[in-house]
């Protein structure tokens, strides 16, 4: 028996695979890489090189790779360099 058609030409709508992944039934609560919705990331000790992809450095850093550079400074922010002159030796 051939299958009722739409209006569009196509048989009537089954579930697709990518609907069935995503149904409530079948999808679960947490990330099983990073532990999303979890505060802290998901890493255990059994998986060190997975800790390795992930830690710290091996993005872009944004904030954390100029923190080195203002500890340096004192944290100095909104102040300008005095002004140095040269000093002239009068003989």
């Amino acid at each position: 028996m051939v299958p009722p058609r739409l209006v569009s030409g196509t048989p009537s709508p089954t579930p697709s695979a990518g609907g069935v992944a995503t149904a409530p039934s079948t999808s679960s609560t947490r990330c099983a890489q990073c532990g999303y919705p979890r505060a802290k990331l998901r890493s255990y000790e059994w998986g060190q090189k997975a800790k390795r992809r992930k830690t710290t450095g091996t993005g872009r850093m944004r904030y954390l790779k100029t923190v080195s550079r203002r500890f340096k400074n004192g944290f100095r922010e909104n102040t300008r360099a005095v002004k140095r002159t040269k000093t002239t030796t009068e003989a």
